[in-house]
């Protein structure tokens, strides 16, 4: 920016050195005249440059520090199937990812003599606190969980680097895969069969302690289903008497029994 306004600033007075010039020329300015605008040419970019570096002050010190800093070298190592435990024992999750790390000041002076191994082992470490703790037929989910978690640098245990990783994959063993599949088809069939279940059993209780609780309750719901057919009804008691004793494991009421023997013998 400073090359820019300083390349700026001197074709600017160059440009009003000439008009000036051609002015003074047309105007047969005296001599004491040129020299003033050759003071004024020569004074002028000076006096910007300096107007505009008081503007601009100093640069910031965390400025100054980046860029002074060394630049930070940074390296990477690619993991891959790696089993790490899920919710469920006997189901691990298979994790892939490219681990980077760059060293930092130790603490001590013990030297790292495989800055790779403390990379790998911390960020591990991190991926294994998430999937212990969720289920493996969600490893796609966690995958994204994972790559949001590991995506920062943060310190290994030791202090010795900051690792963080990309790239992550997340998958589950083939067979493994296989079983949650079926297990998944078994629970869905058993949810099926349950509701179908609960239906019969409710259909039973309704006929049993609703509709042919007695004779009278049979008629009514009779009634209710041919609302337009009293006649058949009426025609249809022997039956429906025979049925709620039936259901209820009892004789037909003495009332009905002829109807039952008029309706038999039809």
């Amino acid at each position: 920016m400073t090359t820019g306004c300083r390349t700026t600033t001197a074709f600017l007075t160059v440009l009003c050195g000439l008009l000036l010039t051609i002015v003074g020329l047309a105007q047969h300015w005296p001599g004491w005249a040129w020299a003033t605008l050759a003071v004024l040419l020569l004074l002028g970019p000076a006096a910007a440059f300096k107007v505009a570096s008081l503007r601009r002050g100093s640069l910031p010190v965390d400025f100054e520090e980046q860029l002074t800093a060394a630049p930070v070298d940074r390296r990477e190592h690619h993991v891959s199937r790696v089993a790490l435990p899920s919710r469920w024992d006997d189901y691990d999750f298979v994790f892939s990812a490219t681990v980077r790390w760059y060293l930092v000041e130790a603490p001590g002076n013990d030297p790292v003599l495989n800055p790779a191994g403390l990379a790998v082992e911390a960020v591990l470490d991190r991926a294994r606190a998430v999937t212990e703790q969720r289920e493996p037929s969600r490893a796609s989910l966690v995958q994204h969980e994972l790559s949001g978690a590991l995506s920062t640098m943060r310190p290994d245990p030791t202090g010795h680097l900051h690792a963080m990783a990309e790239d992550v994959t997340l998958t589950l063993a083939q067979h493994d895969q296989e079983r949650l599949d079926k297990l998944a088809e078994v629970r869905k069939d058993k949810a099926v069969w349950e509701h179908q279940r609960k239906y019969e059993q409710s259909k039973r209780q309704y006929l049993g302690e609703d509709v042919l609780k007695d004779t009278g309750s049979a008629v009514v719901w009779w009634l209710a289903k041919n609302d337009e057919h009293v006649e058949r009804t009426v025609a249809d008691l022997g039956l429906l008497a025979q049925l709620t004793s039936a259901a209820n494991d009892t004789d037909v009421p003495e009332r009905l029994r002829p109807r039952r023997r008029r309706w038999t013998a039809n």
